[in-house]
């Protein structure tokens, strides 16, 4: 919640425009994560510091509820719910591909190297997800709903 007020502050202050937000909102929580995740990799077995990390890389990960989650209003507030459910059911399909990914890595092989190897996979998926929604994500700002409009006409 701390980043959406900040979020918010931004934009009512003039300081940096809607879409500036998004972007800036969507970089915190996928590049703080990625690098949470990537110092968890290399802690060993320090409990404190494994937990301090994860922390830091879950707290982070809030940001993008004012990034790339509430973009689908930005495209087409009628139709944002459609847009977000669709997103959603293929996003989720990672709840059980991740297992599957996790073991290759780490069935009967349980080391720190192979715990290692997950999460600075997990840390690049996060950093290059988070640098290609900065550069292509786009806030067309309601063609959806104007191209929604135009199939009810004919």
């Amino acid at each position: 919640m701390p980043w959406g007020w900040f979020a918010d502050y931004l934009v009512r202050s003039g300081t940096l425009n809607q879409p500036s937000v998004r972007k800036l909102s969507n970089n915190v929580g996928m590049i703080g994560p990625s690098l949470g995740l990537l110092c968890l990799a290399f802690v060993g077995c320090d409990d404190q510091l494994t937990v301090v990390f994860l922390c830091l890389a879950s707290a982070f990960r809030g940001g993008h509820y004012s990034g790339y989650l509430v973009t689908y209003g930005d495209l087409s507030p009628n139709y944002a719910g459609t847009i977000a459910g669709i997103v959603w059911a293929i996003g989720n399909s990672m709840g059980f591909i991740a297992p599957m990914i996790v073991a290759a890595f780490v069935d009967g092989n349980q080391t720190i190297v192979a715990w290692r190897n997950v999460y600075v996979l997990g840390s690049v998926m996060f950093l290059i997800v988070g640098i290609v929604w900065t550069i292509f994500g786009s806030f067309l700002g309601h063609y959806l709903t104007m191209f929604g409009s135009c199939l009810r006409r004919l």
